[in-house]
């Protein structure tokens, strides 16, 4: 049976599984326990370091903040300790944990976070990791925006600079930006603009396109889009939480730059031009029609997906489709989407409300 170690200061005590619960906890993860009580001092520490077998060892929950070691109650960090833990068994996964106050926790410290990624993760172009980057920084981006400004601001202005949008969108994104930003900010607001960016702005369509939603627009499946994807990056939006695991475009730039692609105005979806794209890109005609999108529903049907839907009720946040509007129904959160925003949908034929 394979040894999860639980690392957590003496004062924490109460809040570490004992009696029947460990047991359960150990019966269901397999696992066993340890040390099965509090650290009393680094020393105990060390002592399990020495001791750790990567071969069976499933992993540590460490605690962050480390406040009731030794007889002077020191205090010590778990980050510290997860560094140290990476460094002689890379292989070993760590997972930090804290009860204490988010405000107990230094803010922007990108390091208190990595410590807990092993080493090889960090180096690799990794997603995950990419998008941890990115929302570290974009709070940090948000926190300095606010902290640095000589003057005081509207929320606005500190938004419009934290998002550089075009200048086609500017005055829609003001009305969309909700009223609780457009105020002077406080100490707390970056972090509520930041989630509001992170998962309203670039979480739904509207503004701005992900892979799939530009790849609908472009009447092209993922795999075409990786042939132009290129050709759209004066439109990739780089504001705050920007992440190279998580891309955006602006869905005001991408039609002028497919017009000058191609070489001409299109009237109606650009996608109705999607084999004139292509060409551009220098696909041969052997390729081409392999690289075009198709309706879920009508996969040999010459009809071009319009919008990007979920499968089912799920909602899976990964699990969507390139599909007609005629097929799709409104997701039940999205009956008033924000000004500016267009709703998500779900497909479902015979479902339309």
């Amino acid at each position: 049976m394979k040894i999860l170690y639980w690392i957590d200061d003496s004062r924490d005590k109460r809040k570490l599984p004992s009696g029947a619960v460990k047991r359960q906890l150990e019966k269901e993860l397999g696992v066993t326990l340890c040390p099965g009580e509090p650290i009393s001092d680094r020393a105990v520490f060390e002592e399990l370091l020495s001791k750790m077998n990567p071969k069976n060892t499933r992993g540590v929950i460490m605690d962050y903040q480390l406040t009731g070691l030794g007889e002077k109650m020191q205090l010590a960090f778990g980050t510290t300790w997860a560094a140290e833990i990476r460094a002689k068994h890379s292989s070993v996964p760590v997972i930090g944990i804290s009860h204490c106050a988010e405000g107990k926790i230094p803010k922007f410290q990108l390091e208190n976070f990595l410590a807990f990624f092993p080493r090889n993760k960090l180096t690799d172009a990794n997603p995950e990791i990419d998008n941890l980057k990115a929302l570290l920084n974009g709070y940090r981006d948000a926190y300095r925006a606010f902290k640095t400004q000589g003057k005081q601001p509207s929320g606005t202005e500190l938004m419009v600079k934290l998002l550089t949008p075009p200048a086609e969108v500017m005055d829609l994104l003001h009305s969309a930006i909700p009223s609780s930003f457009r105020g002077p900010w406080d100490k707390e607001t970056p972090h509520a603009a930041g989630r509001w960016i992170w998962h309203e702005l670039q979480g739904r369509p509207g503004f701005l396109f992900d892979e799939l939603g530009l790849a609908t627009n472009l009447g092209l499946n993922l795999n075409g889009l990786q042939r132009v994807k290129s050709k759209f990056d004066a439109a990739r939006y780089q504001g705050a939480f920007a992440s190279d695991g998580r891309p955006r475009w602006w869905v005001a730039a991408i039609r002028s730059i497919f017009e000058y692609i191609i070489g001409r105005p299109v009237v109606g979806p650009v996608s109705n031009a999607r084999e004139e794209l292509l060409i551009a890109a220098r696909v041969s005609k052997t390729e081409r029609n392999g690289l075009l999108s198709r309706a879920h529903a009508h996969k040999t049907a010459d009809e071009i997906p319009d919008c990007v839907a979920y499968r089912d009720d799920q909602r899976e946040e990964d699990d969507r489709v390139q599909a007609l509007f005629k097929d799709t129904y409104v997701d039940d959160r999205d009956a008033n989407p924000p000004f500016g925003f267009e709703a998500r949908r779900i497909f479902g034929p015979g479902k339309q409300k």
